[in-house]
């Protein structure tokens, strides 16, 4: 008799590597007795996961159409099979699936969109986080305040790419489709998604804000951090942008290093 550990292999190569020869045997008693009953189990589970890959993603669905998406979720679900305990979260490797699934290859720009379509569920789900008010900064010197780091809301997400992916992803959210031509030559594009309050928000940022949120999000101090905004973006605006972010309720926390 198989052990319950052979027994849990044999199921799962029957539903992941659709390996029907393991539906043979212990599994389901005989070739034909039982394997009816898990070929639909298996259907139900392609089908369940591909449906929670459609509500994350339903722009690139809607990209790449109803047929080609389903195609693809099939092969995102046999390279990772679900270890989410919550379904909602199910696809947080999609973006990386597809940069190398041959068949959208000529979609250069659809892992971005992908990136910014779990980003948006990420933020959706992020924890209610009080803002930081700006007056607590305004007691340290010169030296404290060029050596703090700042802390993100924790709904904060970046995504950058050499594609108008904002503008993409706003284009195709709705049923009625933008009569509005996208030159997918004007990138680059720096994406900001956040919902520090109720509502989730994604915007195209400048790149000096991208690389100064970046280094915040990477634990740099507040010197470090304008450096690398500098750096893409010469005459970035500290004091303007630093203001904007306080205003937004996008900083909760600093500290001194």
């Amino acid at each position: 008799m198989s052990s319950l550990h052979e027994l849990q292999q044999s199921m799962g190569r029957m539903i992941w590597d659709q390996d029907d020869a393991a539906m043979t045997g212990e599994l389901c008693g005989s070739q034909d007795r039982g394997a009816a009953g898990l070929f639909v189990y298996r259907n139900n589970v392609f089908a369940s996961l591909t449906a929670a890959l459609s509500d994350t993603y339903p722009v690139v669905a809607r990209l790449v159409g109803e047929d080609f998406f389903k195609a693809c979720a099939h092969h995102y679900i046999r390279a990772y099979p679900t270890s989410e305990p919550v379904l909602a979260f199910y696809g947080s490797h999609f973006a990386d699936f597809l940069r190398s699934f041959e068949p959208a290859a000529a979609l250069e720009y659809l892992p971005d969109i992908a990136a910014i379509e779990y980003a948006w569920l990420e933020a959706y789900h992020a924890a209610d986080v009080a803002p930081l008010d700006i007056s607590a900064l305004q007691s340290l010197s010169p030296e404290q305040f060029s050596g703090i780091r700042l802390t993100l809301h924790p709904s904060t997400r970046l995504v950058a790419s050499k594609f108008p992916i904002e503008a993409i992803w706003t284009a195709n959210r709705t049923e009625t489709l933008s009569e509005d031509t996208i030159d997918l030559a004007s990138g680059p594009d720096h994406v900001l998604v956040s919902r520090p309050q109720r509502k989730v928000q994604v915007q195209s940022i400048g790149a000096g804000l991208y690389y100064l949120l970046s280094g915040f999000a990477e634990g740099r101090d507040l010197t470090a951090s304008l450096e690398g905004a500098l750096a893409h973006e010469p005459g970035f605006d500290l004091q303007l942008h630093l203001g904007d972010l306080f205003a937004r309720h996008l900083i909760i926390d600093f500290d001194l290093g």
